[in-house]
């Protein structure tokens, strides 16, 4: 899966990613697994399916 960020926090993403020397993947990564612990998880793939509907 890709995900397309909007410009603003892509470029936070990368910052930060350059910071600590870690992949913006990794970083992507550890976030989502953290919402999972905050959010019920089928909420977080439904939602996902709304916004990035695949086409």
């Amino acid at each position: 899966m890709t995900l397309r960020l909007p410009a603003d926090l892509d470029a936070k993403l990368a910052e930060r990613a350059r910071r600590t020397g870690r992949s913006k993947q990794d970083l992507t990564i550890e976030a989502i697994r953290e919402a999972e612990d905050h959010c019920d998880v089928p909420v977080i793939a439904k939602r996902l399916t709304e916004w990035f509907p695949v086409r």
